[in-house]
């Protein structure tokens, strides 16, 4: 990377992972409580409307702003005609949410409490819409330092609030608190931050950011497809009790993927997109973060596979012990998810939506894959085993996207990442070992047990050196927090 670009990478890092992981700490707190106050088939419920509202909200969130960001030509006067768009699209869908209601309803048996729960749900689909373009500038202005501290402000506070709610018995209605009024008060945040006005819909001005934002629409609409499908199946076939398991499994493997990739993709795709003409260093910056993820990744997923037990049971107790084989085989695809954080960025950094677009439907095609296999043995932990193969056919082919867009070999990522998933077998086989010899019995003894061995492996590759570019960025923030330059 260039001085400038690594230096505004690392402060973008730098704020957002504090933020990150500080909110972090706080939601495994909060959700740890909720989960001891509110059933699993709450939680299944829950889970299942808001499928239908990232569906509605997330598709054409994701799809606009980048294409501002990316799109360095785009006027005042067209910027508030895009506001002016938004705004209307967010009041059409919300409408086109609401009357899609009772079809939801009577799919799931005529949920009651579904019912209520999509429609006070449905106010987050209009105020996170109506947020794209003064979200989408700050991100141009790498305002990173905002964006981490407004996140982190308002998740915590009304988190909070989503535990007191909880505790005066609102039950499944205190679930909901979160996502309403932080879109509220992300919307309220963010105009005050970026007044921007609203100007008559301007044709020209939404072509301008369609042939950017048209891939990454559909784009959108296959990642929702793939991440949710699932539940949509399990909560249908297997029921709502089986589907709150899966999905706590399913949110607890999301923590470590959605806490590095929320940290790097907001920073990585306004930096990369100022050096779109220059492939060779988008490349080598892309090598890197590759070779720095995949340092700790893949130890991740081992240290987590053998934590499984400590780490349910400590968090949600003996109400949630069937999530335990769940999250074990989940924890598995941990390590290639969190090697993919940075293709999103890259792809459309290069103006390669398009490749991400065609390796969402090979990521949606593998899932479904999965669950008819699932189905036709009817076996909810045989879909977690198919749902891993998914993610790992799937970083194959984004790898493959990338070598070939960039004119290299595939051999040069093999290369990068092929030490660390040795280490992380021999890890495996050592934990392995010590469960069947020792057998840790109770949860503190276990958690103990794998943590140590976890830092003693890390201490290890780093003593040896093989750990290079993650000892570089600690140090370099170690040098941010000293105020060195």
């Amino acid at each position: 990377m260039q001085s400038k670009l690594k230096s505004e990478f690392l402060s973008g890092v730098f704020y957002t992972s504090i933020a990150k992981y500080a909110g972090l700490a706080f939601s495994i707190i909060i959700s740890a409580i909720l989960a001891r106050l509110i059933e699993p088939k709450d939680f299944g419920i829950v889970a299942i409307a808001t499928i239908f509202i990232n569906f509605f909200s997330i598709l054409t969130t994701v799809g606009i702003s980048p294409a501002i960001v990316q799109n360095k030509t785009i006027t005042e006067r067209e910027l508030r005609s895009i506001n002016s768009f938004t705004f209307a699209l967010a009041s059409a869908l919300t409408l086109i949410f609401v009357a899609s209601i009772p079809l939801i309803q009577l799919f799931y048996d005529n949920s009651a409490k579904l019912k209520s729960v999509l429609l006070f749900l449905s106010v987050s689909i209009f105020f996170s819409i109506a947020s794209i373009v003064p979200n989408a500038m700050i991100l141009k202005a790498k305002l990173f330092k905002f964006i981490a501290l407004r996140t982190f402000v308002i998740h915590l506070v009304f988190g909070i609030i989503s535990v007191v709610c909880a505790y005066l018995g609102l039950g499944i209605y205190a679930l909901l608190i979160n996502p309403i009024f932080s879109s509220i008060c992300l919307l309220i945040v963010n105009f005050k931050k970026f007044p921007v006005g609203f100007a008559h819909i301007n044709k020209n001005a939404i072509d301008k950011i369609l042939s950017f934002s048209i891939y990454q629409f559909l784009f959108n609409l296959v990642y929702i497809g793939y991440r949710n499908i699932d539940k949509f199946f399990i909560g249908k076939f297997f029921g709502m009790a089986d589907l709150g398991y899966y999905e706590k499994s399913y949110r607890l493997m999301m923590l470590p993927l959605e806490n590095v990739s929320s940290v790097i993709s907001p920073v990585l795709h306004p930096l990369l997109s100022e050096l779109q003409n220059d492939k060779d260093k988008i490349w080598s910056s892309y090598l890197k973060m590759l070779r720095m993820l995949s340092e700790f990744s893949f130890i991740l997923s081992v240290a987590l596979y053998f934590l499984s037990d400590s780490i349910i049971l400590f968090l949600y107790g003996e109400n949630w012990k069937f999530a335990i084989p769940l999250f074990k085989i989940l924890s598995l695809s941990v390590c290639f998810q969190l090697l993919q954080a940075p293709i999103g960025a890259v792809l459309q950094s290069i103006n390669k939506v398009k490749a991400l677009f065609y390796g969402g439907l090979w990521m949606l095609l593998f899932v479904t894959l999965a669950l008819f296999v699932s189905w036709y043995f009817n076996s909810i932990v045989g879909l977690v085993f198919g749902i891993d193969i998914a993610f790992f056919a799937g970083f194959i082919v984004y790898q493959i996207y990338l070598a070939h867009f960039f004119g290299k070999s595939i051999v040069n990522i093999i290369v990068v990442i092929i030490s660390h998933l040795l280490y992380a077998a021999i890890f495996f086989a050592i934990c392995f070992a010590i469960k069947r010899v020792v057998q840790p019995q109770s949860i503190i003894t276990s958690a103990l047990v794998y943590s140590l061995l976890t830092i003693v492996v890390f201490f290890c590759l780093k003593t040896m050196g093989k750990l290079p570019e993650s000892s570089i960025l600690v140090q370099d923030i170690i040098n941010k927090i000293r105020g060195r330059k």
